[in-house]
């Protein structure tokens, strides 16, 4: 047995030796006079050798109090413990009192390493012991599961797939506008896709730069779009669109140039498209020459402006023209002016707008004109916009009336 081992068994032996050391000297004592017998505890305090196992005959005399002293000076040796390199002392742990045993008498106590210790024995030279292993922290893991995902959202419905596609459009037109160097173009665009979906064309007039005629032009063109998209919404027929129609047309037409729609020399006329044209031959007119030329210019006009106006205390719309009539002779180098009429004045006054116009003139050309081909030019004048419209009526005048019957 290693020495460092045996000292438990000899701090557990000392109180029971000290008891029967007592008992027995008290004995003797009683009953006869011997020698003084060497129970041990100075040789246990001494360098000498240990007592043979259960040996207590020689066991000397001792009081209780050098007992308790040697007892107290094991307690303050059993609290010096060597420990290993790197190695944490144990931690020392409460058992019951070991019951009195035999000293062993392996012990060595010539040994400077031979010291009580009432904890586990160790020594430097032992064997080094398997390490307890010590249980690494374990560190729960956190909760890596995501929040579970928003419920996704309905696809949209055609319409707001519509309405979506109308709004980006029409922000495209803006842009567009704002850079074209005609951007009345884009403006009529813009405002026929907002009757076909309301709002994209905004309440706000867009900030871009044009000539007047073609901001009055993007101007009607907003109001039609806006009165269409109105009515469509309401309960009203569609076929009152004509009259926003017709109110868009009167107002683009302030901006359009006075035509002349088509023009005729009649011997009567009884109204407007009520007349009576004067015969043909191969789509032209003929005359007979060295005699006098008589016929009325029968012409109706589009496009013309009307203007408020008022004439014996009512107020309406004044169509104010003047009519320029030159006749000419077609020649192989150039057209020669023959004949004018100076320019006529004509002023009508209506409470409403007129839809359909004309203009009459009375024509008398001499008989002196010669044999050949003619051109009778008509010019009209409108005063109020300043347009002109012009309009070439050929004839011929021929020598006998064999022409006549072709």
């Amino acid at each position: 047995m290693h020495p460092r081992r045996s000292l438990p068994v000899l701090l557990a032996v000392t109180p029971a030796l000290a008891i029967a050391a007592g008992c027995q000297t008290g004995s003797q004592r009683s009953t006869a006079q011997t020698p003084t017998v060497n129970t041990g505890l100075d040789q246990v305090a001494s360098d000498g050798p240990a007592f043979p196992r259960g040996s207590v005959a020689g066991m000397p005399e001792q009081s209780t109090e050098e007992l308790l002293a040697l007892m107290e000076e094991a307690q303050q040796n059993a609290s010096v413990s060597v420990a290993e390199p790197d190695q944490a002392p144990a931690t020392p742990a409460i058992t019951a009192a070991p019951q009195a045993t035999q000293a062993d008498p392996t012990l060595d106590t010539t040994s400077p390493d031979a010291q009580s210790n009432t904890g586990p024995s160790m020594a430097i030279d032992d064997a080094p012991s398997t390490p307890t292993p010590v249980a690494e922290p374990i560190e729960l893991a956190e909760d890596t599961e995501s929040d579970p995902p928003a419920p996704a959202e309905p696809e949209p419905t055609p319409r707001e797939r519509a309405e979506a596609g109308a709004h980006e459009l029409g922000s495209f037109l803006r842009a567009e506008a704002a850079f074209s160097p005609m951007p009345v173009s884009e403006l009529v665009r813009l405002g026929a896709l907002e009757i076909a979906h309301p709002g994209v064309l905004g309440e706000d007039e867009p900030g871009v730069s044009m000539p007047p005629r073609d901001e009055e032009i993007a101007t009607e063109w907003r109001t039609f779009a806006t009165a269409v998209r109105d009515r469509l919404d309401s309960a009203d027929d569609p076929a009152a669109i004509a009259d926003d129609a017709r109110a868009l047309a009167d107002g683009l037409d302030a901006w359009r140039p006075i035509i002349i729609s088509s023009a005729h020399l009649c011997t009567r006329v009884d109204g407007f498209g009520n007349f009576r044209e004067l015969p043909t031959f191969n789509d032209e007119h003929r005359f007979l020459a060295a005699r006098p030329i008589s016929f009325i210019v029968y012409a109706e006009l589009d496009r013309f402006s009307h203007t408020s106006a008022s004439r014996d205390s009512e107020w309406g719309y004044e169509v104010a023209l003047s009519m320029d009539l030159r006749l000419y002779h077609v020649g192989s180098d150039a057209d020669a002016l023959v004949w004018r009429k100076p320019d006529q004045l004509i002023t009508d006054f209506s409470r409403r707008q007129r839809r359909d116009f004309f203009v009459l003139q009375r024509v008398d050309l001499p008989a002196t004109l010669g044999v050949g081909s003619y051109r009778l030019k008509l010019t009209i004048k409108d005063r109020a916009s300043a347009g002109v419209a012009e309009r070439l009526i050929p004839f011929e005048i021929v020598a006998n009336t064999a022409a006549l019957r072709e």
